[in-house]
């Protein structure tokens, strides 16, 4: 559930922003991207996984999913949002000042600690070679949840899936103890949580 300041917070930044940026920030609040986040918490929750001390979202734009984890599990002492896009950190801060971001390719990413969740939604968004670098790199035994879809028309999408299947081909991980499809009406989203060994 979200907190009310934190709503008031981002009601409050989007008005004060305009034009095109306005338009990109509002691009997090459909009713899919939402809907898909919540997906997470959910899961996370029903699986019995815990989010504390740190967790890293990767492809995390302006931590709307960091924002509703933070105020979900109270527990969670830092939460990393990872994005290659540096346009996204100074909005991100006035949206969600309880976030570090870090503005960086996520195949070159150091861990600060070790990251009890690890969170990856836009796997649409890498070509394979940096998906392999990523995954490789990532902690043993911390448990991983990878997003993507089937929406090969948006002009952003590189590395898009036609099923879920296809989807654990793409982004394997070695061991999954959850893996399902979530109907987004113009697209299907897949996810799996599992654990690299």
């Amino acid at each position: 559930m979200l907190k009310n300041d934190r709503v008031i917070q981002w009601m409050n930044v989007i008005r004060r922003t305009k034009g095109k940026e306005q338009n990109r920030i509002l691009e997090c609040f459909w009713e899919s991207q939402i809907t898909s986040k919540q997906w997470i918490i959910d899961t996370l929750t029903d699986k019995s996984i815990s989010c504390y001390s740190s967790v890293y979202v990767f492809g995390g734009w302006y931590g709307v999913l960091g924002g509703m984890l933070r105020d979900t599990y109270s527990h969670i002492q830092t939460v990393y949002n990872v994005d290659i896009d540096e346009n996204t950190k100074h909005i991100g801060e006035l949206l969600n000042p309880d976030i570090t971001f870090i503005v960086e390719d996520m195949q070159n990413v150091k861990f600060k600690e070790l990251p009890s969740v690890i969170i990856n939604t836009s796997t649409e968004h890498i070509n394979q070679s940096v998906y392999n670098t990523w995954v490789s790199a990532l902690p043993k035994f911390v448990p991983i949840v990878l997003q993507g879809n089937n929406y090969f028309s948006h002009h952003e999408h590189i590395r898009c899936s036609n099923n879920l299947t296809e989807f654990k081909r793409m982004n394997p991980l070695d061991s999954i103890v959850y893996e399902g499809e979530l109907d987004c009406k113009q697209f299907t989203r897949y996810m799996t949580i599992g654990y690299m060994l």
